[in-house]
């Protein structure tokens, strides 16, 4: 996500730089990048290298994404004597739900963002629940908080509408297309379709895209129900390989987005998510383009993709003009320059980016915990 924005920013003729916490830089950058210069790993040399970069380069602002990033900009910038960068931190999650079941690491860092994240200049959610969500939970002023949602349907080839729900007359093919880990509950996906398939006759499927430690249960698992699964690994552009009978589903317990929503909406697939997930209602029109189901189990998940063989859907292209990399990047520009009127004799030049290197990879940024 670092790198959209980055590149859509470029496009406004704004001077960015991409700076990394980790890793290498790419063979190809879209801008100006280059590596953290430190000469110790760990957050604390982190925060130096950061503070010293900021004091060398007057930045005009600097942008940065999910916690561990965040609290590194904050702790970096915000007591820097006769700072004027201004400090825009971004939340693609939401910690409230995820918290109970995250790794002590990841709540140590949440307790300290908690407490932080109130001195940013303002805080850029991927959601109205992850905004909400930040709100309630690090005491930060609404005012300070804008809903910039990712550019999921950037690049998404679009397909005539389709007319008729005859492709599901004799078979389903679920779509899943996420990690293979267990926070994901894929299982509900195959019980889901089992249960469908028991129901209603039809020949149904399961087709993951994804790699992940849970492969090799999940094959064992669907062996069992007698039920095809479909392993098509890691795949860049998998949308563009949903089946004519597919249905999308998306069985997270908590979503502060869901990028595949909006991709299968610009497909004209249905989809099926649990509007226990918070966010996915910013993702998708209920009953237009997927169907919200009141619980996260196997059985409302069926019901759910029953339902969803029945619908068509409509044209939505002026809806899916929201997530394009144009309007996300117009969006932030305009948080940006709101900061920048807030903040006295400030006078934007320069931005600054702070990403860490596994956040340039588009796909797992909705997945990623720090």
């Amino acid at each position: 996500m670092a790198v959209r924005w980055g590149a859509g920013l470029s496009h406004l003729a704004v001077d960015v730089t991409l700076i990394l916490t980790h890793g290498n830089v790419p063979d190809d950058p879209v801008c100006e990048t280059r590596k953290l210069s430190t000469t110790a790993s760990g957050f604390l040399p982190r925060i130096a290298a950061l503070r010293n970069e900021l004091n060398q380069h007057h930045y005009d602002a600097i942008v940065s994404l999910m916690p561990y990033c965040n609290l590194l900009a904050l702790l970096a910038n915000t007591w820097r004597r006769n700072s004027r960068t201004l400090t825009i931190i971004s939340e693609h999650t939401i910690h409230a739900e995820l918290n109970r079941t995250d790794r002590l690491a990841q709540k140590i860092q949440w307790s300290m963002a908690r407490l932080f994240y109130r001195f940013a200049d303002a805080c850029v959610a991927v959601s109205h629940p992850a905004a909400a969500d930040i709100t309630a939970s690090c005491g930060m002023s609404s005012a300070r908080i804008w809903v910039v949602p990712n550019p999921a349907a950037e690049g998404v080839s679009r397909p005539l509408t389709h007319t008729d729900t005859e492709r599901y007359r004799d078979s389903i093919a679920v779509v899943v297309a996420s990690r293979l880990v267990r926070q994901k509950r894929l299982n509900l996906a195959i019980e889901a379709a089992h249960r469908v398939q028991e129901e209603t006759g039809k020949r149904v499927r399961v087709e993951f895209f994804g790699t992940g430690p849970e492969e090799e249960a999940l094959r064992e698992m669907a062996e069992g129900y007698g039920i095809e699964a479909v392993f098509h690994g890691w795949v860049n552009r998998w949308h563009d390989h949903i089946p004519e009978d597919g249905i999308v589903l998306s069985t997270s317990r908590t979503e502060g987005f869901g990028n595949v929503l909006v991709e299968a909406a610009a497909r004209s697939v249905p989809a099926v998510v649990s509007s226990k997930a918070l966010g996915v209602a910013d993702a998708c029109i209920p009953n237009v383009t997927a169907k919200l189901v009141m619980g996260n189990s196997s059985d409302d998940y069926a019901k759910g993709l029953v339902a969803a063989s029945r619908m068509i859907i409509p044209d939505v292209t002026t809806w899916l003009d929201r997530f394009t990399d144009e309007h996300a990047s117009s969006l932030l520009m305009h948080v940006i320059e709101e900061s920048s009127i807030r903040r006295p004799h400030h006078c934007m030049k320069d931005l600054n980016w702070l990403p860490s290197s596994d956040v340039l990879s588009v796909h797992v940024t909705s997945d990623r915990k720090e």
